[in-house]
């Protein structure tokens, strides 16, 4: 019986044990998680990122701090929910087409702006729906679209002929687009 209760005294110290360990440790790693930032730097011509240990960049990167709280920005308009556009002419995106889906159903020309004209920012998506027709999207001058067909003469990429297709246009940098397409499985 005495060895009954003397394991049961062992293992209930422990568990005690464990338990006072683990919130001082708990303790430990809360206090060291406090935030802090990284510094990367991005190269100003490509937009390629590299971490910097010391926190200095080159003249030729634009120096951004990773995990730094910033001012709140302005409330956006954007719910959630899709805008859908039907287009059936020719089309430069505006800022007020943020979140929308356009569908075509004929042939239409997509024109993506400069930054200087419409500061989309790095990451905004647009998608497309194609039910008929064909649909080319071009980059105004200065301004690269690389996609299912380019041309040197001129940024160009579109959409394959035929219905039911799919893309997405997202800004990867700035003045620099891609478009991803993807036919529908029939």
């Amino acid at each position: 019986m005495r060895t009954i209760l003397k394991t049961k005294k062992s293992k209930s110290v422990m568990v005690l044990g464990a338990l006072l360990t683990g919130l001082f440790l708990g303790g430990v790693v809360s206090v060291d998680a406090a935030p802090s930032s990284i510094t990367v730097c991005s190269l100003k011509t490509t937009g390629n990122l590299r971490y910097s240990k010391s926190g200095v960049c080159k003249a030729t990167e634009t120096k951004l701090s990773l995990g730094e709280i910033g001012p709140t920005g302005p409330a956006g308009s954007f719910t959630g929910t899709s805008k859908v556009s039907v287009l059936s002419v020719d089309k430069t995106l505006a800022m007020e087409d943020l979140g929308s889906t356009f569908v075509v159903a004929k042939t239409v020309k997509i024109t993506v702006p400069t930054d200087s004209s419409v500061a989309f920012p790095i990451g905004t998506i647009f998608n497309v729906a194609q039910t008929a027709g064909q649909t080319f999207v071009s980059g105004a001058v200065g301004v690269t679209v690389n996609g299912v067909i380019s041309t040197s003469s001129q940024s160009l990429a579109a959409f394959d002929s035929g219905e039911y297709q799919y893309g997405v246009l997202i800004k990867v940098a700035a003045n620099s687009w891609a478009l991803l397409t993807q036919a529908a499985n029939k």
